[in-house]
């Protein structure tokens, strides 16, 4: 079974270190590498949309702290310093998603839908294998009221004493 959440992971984390670099040095070329990373950590996994939240966040704070202490409060000035770093990021990654996703070229509609369908299959639905816990075999995962003790005890199985000692 290959497991994409560590890859996915260091995508975000280059994307989103590259976008705060490049609010901080005001340059497109970090603003380019923090774009393709996310697009390639989008086509990875789906969890990787909430990224796109924290860079919206992350530029609106940058927007309000550089307009604060501006003289130039003009409509321009927070076009230029919201709406064009985040327009160009928003391409590039479509961009990326397009040139690398050959679904893409075909059908994007059809299979924008799919994969936001599957997203919200999988989201609603419960685990599809038995758990077992507490020595019992529990089906459908089905834990009832044991649910509300069942992560504190398998976070203290699987830590170690390095993680459980302050």
């Amino acid at each position: 079974m290959l497991q994409l959440d560590a890859m996915v992971s260091n995508l975000l984390l280059l994307s989103l270190l590259a976008f705060i670099y490049s609010l901080y040095k005001r340059n497109f070329r970090d603003l380019t590498v923090s774009a393709i990373a996310a697009g390639l950590s989008l086509l990875t996994k789906s969890p990787a949309f909430l990224l796109i939240v924290v860079i919206l966040i992350l530029l609106r704070i940058d927007t309000v702290k550089k307009i604060s202490t501006s003289i130039n409060r003009s409509i321009q000035f927070q076009l230029r310093l919201f709406d064009f770093p985040l327009l160009f990021w928003v391409i590039t990654c479509i961009i990326v998603i397009i040139v690398l996703w050959p679904a893409m070229w075909v059908d994007p509609f059809l299979t924008i839908s799919d994969v936001l369908s599957w997203i919200g299959e999988a989201a609603g639905g419960g685990h599809e294998w038995p758990v077992f816990f507490n020595g019992q075999i529990i089906e459908d995962g089905d834990l009832g009221l044991k649910y509300f003790y069942f992560y504190p005890i398998t976070f203290l199985f699987r830590s170690t004493p390095v993680v459980l000692i302050p």
